[in-house]
């Protein structure tokens, strides 16, 4: 194998890497995003003294978060 190609190697694995680092930072800033909503929810349930609106919000958090 010659320099280039192992160079070319090294680029196409370099691209590969940092478009899985791509696709994980906007998985992740999905899922902050939806479990900041359900967490403002939930203060608003617990404010109005509606604890089963927090407790759904708090059951779907889990549901994303893949604890159930």
């Amino acid at each position: 194998m010659s320099d280039e190609d192992i160079q070319a190697l090294v680029l196409h694995e370099r691209a590969h890497c940092e478009a899985k680092i791509y696709f994980l930072k906007a998985e992740h800033d999905d899922l902050l995003e939806k479990l900041s909503t359900l967490v403002t929810i939930a203060q608003a349930g617990l404010a109005k003294d509606k604890p089963h609106v927090t407790e759904y919000q708090l059951d779907r958090m889990c549901d994303l978060l893949g604890e159930k």
